[in-house]
């Protein structure tokens, strides 16, 4: 039975072996006794040097799968960490070019009175138009707030703030400030618009504590077009700057006449009454010095139409002849009255009934 066992084995020395031992025993029954059992002992020790050899290719084989896997995986790591770095490479040039929100930039910028400032002061009031000519403002602001610091003092002649300004300025990404009050007018009369609100713009500037005296204050209503440039001619005031501005009243521009960067006159549309100062309220800005002294220069409220700067300019006491011809001595339009105006609803189209225009 044992040599039947080995019959089939496929190892030709293990056959050899039990068929010596066979033909030993059918000579000699205790020889061949001795000699199979010698046989087996022989073919047990074989086996089991076989088996030690294929345990130790089995294990050179794992070790070898191992070493593999490991410097698989090591070189993977590698990769994923190489790209982690490259990841939070380009993140964190994504943060460096990112421009910042409004609320963003209001954080990482805080408005500082004791810097350099030009304070902007915008009346304003409730019309159809209001939205679209507060945005085109804020536009020429924000892109001159890129050189210059400003503040957009925003007044409206309201009871209350109301949602469309404060919608208006949260999206100006440039420092502001909401402010209201009602101008009472009379209801008959011919008066001069919104110097309430200019004043209430001046004393918050006054209120502000360390504002630095070379910042300038200008009075830009939000129904005009600026050229960003206009703020970098403003920037350069010592006392009271003065420009052309394009379609005041019926002229092309209305503009002070200038010879050896002195001004010596003006072309403007109605002089008669106002004969030293014939300008518009957007042709001039001046030094926060005038308004923060114990005598501040202030606009009259409700004075006769017309008259609101030629005042103002009075009480600050410069001359004509000392204003500062800014814009290459007055020949740049840097400003524009515009005038924007609105259809009526039964103009627009059906289809476009669900779009809120203001």
């Amino acid at each position: 039975s044992v040599i039947s066992a080995f019959a089939n084995s496929t190892n030709h020395t293990d056959f050899r072996l039990m068929r010596a031992a066979w033909f030993m025993m059918r000579l000699d029954k205790m020889g061949g006794l001795v000699a199979l059992l010698a046989c087996l002992c022989v073919l047990l020790i074989l086996r089991l040097n076989n088996l030690q050899t294929l345990l130790s290719q089995a294990l050179d084989e794992a070790e070898m799968l191992h070493d593999a896997h490991q410097q698989s995986v090591t070189s993977y790591e590698k990769a994923i960490r190489k790209n982690m770095q490259a990841i939070d490479l380009c993140f964190d040039k994504i943060k460096q070019s990112k421009r910042p929100c409004a609320k963003e930039q209001s954080q990482a910028k805080a408005f500082d009175p004791s810097k350099e400032t030009i304070y902007v002061v915008t009346p304003t009031y409730t019309r159809d138009t209001q939205l679209v000519d507060l945005t085109r403002l804020s536009h020429t602001l924000r892109l001159a707030s890129a050189k210059h610091q400003i503040l957009w003092i925003v007044v409206e002649d309201s009871d209350v703030k109301t949602d469309l300004v404060k919608y208006s300025l949260d999206r100006a990404q440039v420092h502001h400030v909401h402010l209201n009050v009602r101008e009472n007018r009379p209801a008959h009369g011919n008066v001069f618009k919104a110097n309430t609100q200019r004043n209430l713009g001046i004393d918050y500037v006054r209120d502000l504590l360390n504002v630095n005296t070379n910042s300038k204050i200008y009075f830009a209503d939000d129904d005009n077009g600026y050229d960003v440039e206009l703020f970098d001619e403003i920037a350069k005031i010592k006392q009271v700057g003065i420009w052309p501005v394009a379609y005041s009243g019926a002229r092309r521009a209305e503009t002070p006449v200038v010879e050896n960067h002195k001004v010596i006159g003006f072309h403007a549309w109605d002089p008669s009454f106002r004969k030293d100062f014939p300008v518009d309220m957007a042709a001039f800005a001046i030094s926060v010095k005038f308004i923060l002294g114990p005598d501040p220069v202030r606009f009259v409220p409700l004075a006769p139409t017309s008259t609101g700067e030629v005042k103002f300019l009075r009480a600050t006491g410069v001359k004509p002849s000392e204003l500062e011809p800014l814009a290459d001595d007055c020949t740049k339009i840097l400003v524009w009255h515009v005038k924007t105006t609105a259809r009526v609803d039964r103009q627009f189209d059906a289809d476009s009934s669900f779009i809120a225009f203001a």
